[in-house]
């Protein structure tokens, strides 16, 4: 459903993410999907190995549920309207190769627990509001 013009950037658009139930790969990005990212996007399938929303109109936070998806590989919510902070539970999934977050209005520092992703070898985080340091646990990835 990549690069494609759906949604319309209202607020029910990701209602239809509750039924995915084995689903393994969602990529939704370059879309018009618009409203806030539901929490139940932690209730996916344990399968799901990359979840791609980036360049939609999706608003909220990431939940900090995240970490029930543990053989996420692959997170992508770049250039959306998310708002605070990456929670620390991110450091939690093990597999993860790829987080692309950058475009948003994300918050804070990035969590020293993001050293615990030894797999990772993509990190996008350009374009929010982030402050701080740069966590010395990032040269762990």
């Amino acid at each position: 459903m990549y690069g494609n013009n759906l949604g319309s950037g209202g607020t029910a658009d990701l209602d239809f993410i509750t039924t995915l139930t084995n689903c393994s790969r969602l990529s939704i990005a370059w879309n018009q999907f618009g409203g806030l990212l539901p929490n139940s996007i932690t209730n996916l399938t344990l399968t799901l190995e990359n979840l791609h929303l980036g360049s939609n109109q999706i608003i909220g936070t990431i939940p900090s549920g995240i970490e029930n998806l543990v053989n996420l590989m692959e997170i992508g919510f770049e250039y959306n309207h998310l708002t605070g902070s990456r929670p620390d539970s991110i450091g939690k999934l093990k597999n993860m190769q790829a987080v692309t977050l950058g475009g948003n209005a994300l918050t804070g520092r990035i969590p020293t627990s993001i050293g615990n992703l030894s797999k990772l070898s993509i990190i996008g985080l350009a374009n929010n509001l982030l402050d701080g340091r740069t966590p010395a646990e990032i040269g762990k990835c």
